[in-house]
């Protein structure tokens, strides 16, 4: 998505405020203002509604503000912030999966209201599906790269070589491929 086509934008202001989450200093909007288009990409990719990343940001930026005023010490203020908006958008997918497993168990196959026409609605569904599918390991590395992490970034953090680690993900990915073969399109 390029800056022209960006829908959302956050609007420049001249002091801190309070909004629904509370208080946002300004030091912590204008770092909000200025990840605003990786937020934007990563809320349209993980959760395809872009609005839903306003509150997000809104919400990350009322708990960073409201860390700040505790007396963490934060270095970056734009990584801190960009993590924080990252840990709520994982928790926004857990909790529209957890709901969806839910309607599952309890027989709720049909919509409730009806079917948004939106291709990206039927691509939403589907990951998350599939995300339903794979086992605990699985899930943390797609989640961490729908963040936009590289398997080299994780690769640290799981203690192994990165070419390990896309082999391992790619061979897994392969099995949900050949046991879901409408996703090949060869």
């Amino acid at each position: 998505m390029s800056k022209q086509e960006r829908l959302i934008q956050l609007p420049q202001l001249d002091s801190s405020f309070t909004d629904q989450f509370g208080v946002i200093d300004l030091d912590v909007y204008e770092a909000a203002r200025s990840i605003w288009p990786i937020a934007e990409r990563l809320a349209e990719r993980i959760l395809f509604d872009g609005h839903l990343g306003v509150e997000l940001m809104f919400k990350a930026a009322s708990k960073v503000t409201a860390s700040q005023n505790a007396g963490t010490k934060i270095v970056s203020l734009k990584y801190y912030l960009l993590q924080s908006y990252k840990h709520l958008l994982l928790a926004e997918l857990e909790k529209e999966n957890g709901r969806r497993r839910i309607l599952t168990e309890r027989g709720f196959t049909g919509h409730s209201t009806p079917p948004d026409p939106e291709d990206h609605l039927h691509k939403k569904i589907l990951i998350n599906q599939l995300r339903l599918e794979m086992d605990d390991w699985m899930r943390e590395i797609f989640d961490h790269l729908r963040l936009g992490y590289t398997f080299e970034e994780l690769a640290n953090h799981y203690g192994i070589a990165a070419n390990v680690l896309r082999s391992k993900f790619s061979k897994k990915l392969a099995r949900l491929k050949k046991k879901y073969r409408f996703l090949d399109p060869s």
